[in-house]
């Protein structure tokens, strides 16, 4: 996503991708709870081998376990892990996001022609809120009192907020300053069969001003945990890179890769440890990040080295004719 010329999207969406690569797995369990997992050594500290105990199901040997889920749900499931593991993956960090599916477009800009796949709103009634110098506020019948220089919020966030409650401002949201509405309707290939051609559906995150109840989409509401990439997090990716497969355990997902923590990262992930047990590739090829720019740049660095020695070179002839 973040390397080729332009993002590529399932067509038929994750579920449907999930649901073709799982169909030629043998055996699977859905839905069953894993207590915990437990490396087997025998006397000598040989690797015997890793055990999952779950529920409802009899204690299984594998010769690798590869755990994908969130890092801080990981270190739960493999409770007598080394130090180094529990240190390492509790060093990854999250949050907790609220995101909702709807149609309301006065979470959307103002002015229709500023629309745009992914739009951002700043709440001015953060204290994180950088530029604020006093809170605005709006008296009951809408006029706008002038304070600082947040001069005309509606302006500055792209976003009428005076519709939302009789004072215009809602409280500070849990997940920060920022909302962003995403259009669905431009950013995913949307089956709009039943709801018609003209439909608006937007997707919002960390919404500090909610959407109206009657446009909210059925299931719309969603909460979860996101990885937060921190100034720590290249150095927590090295030593995830430094702990991966000791006892056999492997350890993949968003948060595991370099990147922006999203499902291309999870992809890749698994694909990259897959690779390792296999000693197969994928059938295409991978550019890490920034390795396409570095290898332009080291050939043009050869190219300039190149004209730099050619000039030194014809200089020192021209002084011995």
């Amino acid at each position: 996503m973040l390397t080729g010329k332009s993002t590529r999207r399932m067509t038929l969406g994750t579920k449907t991708a999930g649901d073709m690569i799982a169909k030629n797995v043998k055996e699977k369990h859905v839905g069953v709870k894993v207590q915990y997992i437990k490396p087997n050594h025998d006397e000598n500290g040989k690797l015997l081998s890793v055990a999952i105990h779950a529920d409802g199901l009899p204690v299984v040997d594998f010769d690798h376990v590869i755990i994908a889920t969130q890092a801080n749900q990981a270190v739960k499931l493999v409770p007598n892990a080394r130090a180094d593991h529990v240190k390492t993956l509790s060093s990854f960090k999250y949050v907790w996001s609220e995101m909702v599916v709807h149609s309301d477009e006065r979470l959307m800009p103002l002015d229709k022609s500023n629309w745009t796949i992914g739009n951002f709103f700043i709440q001015p009634n953060c204290p994180e809120t950088k530029r604020r110098k006093a809170s605005p506020h709006y008296t009951p019948n809408g006029q706008e009192e002038q304070h600082g220089d947040l001069q005309g919020i509606q302006i500055k966030s792209g976003l009428d907020i005076r519709d939302f409650n009789k004072d215009g401002l809602c409280d500070c949201s849990p997940g920060g300053a920022i909302m962003c509405t995403v259009w669905q309707n431009i950013s995913q290939p949307l089956n709009m069969d039943k709801c018609g051609d003209g439909f608006p559906v937007f997707q919002t995150w960390n919404p500090w001003v909610q959407p109206r109840q009657d446009k909210i989409l059925p299931n719309g509401y969603h909460y979860f945990e996101r990885p937060v990439v921190t100034v720590e997090t290249e150095k927590a990716l090295e030593n995830l890179k430094a702990i991966q497969g000791q006892d056999n355990v492997w350890y993949i997902g968003a948060y595991s890769l370099p990147g922006v923590p999203l499902l291309e990262n999870a992809a890749n992930s698994g694909l990259m440890i897959a690779e390792r047990l296999t000693g197969q590739s994928r059938p295409w090829k991978v550019h890490p990040i920034g390795q396409t720019k570095q290898n332009k740049a080291g050939k043009l660095g050869s190219l300039i080295l190149l004209v730099l020695l050619g000039v030194v070179l014809c200089s020192v002839l021209y002084s011995r004719l």
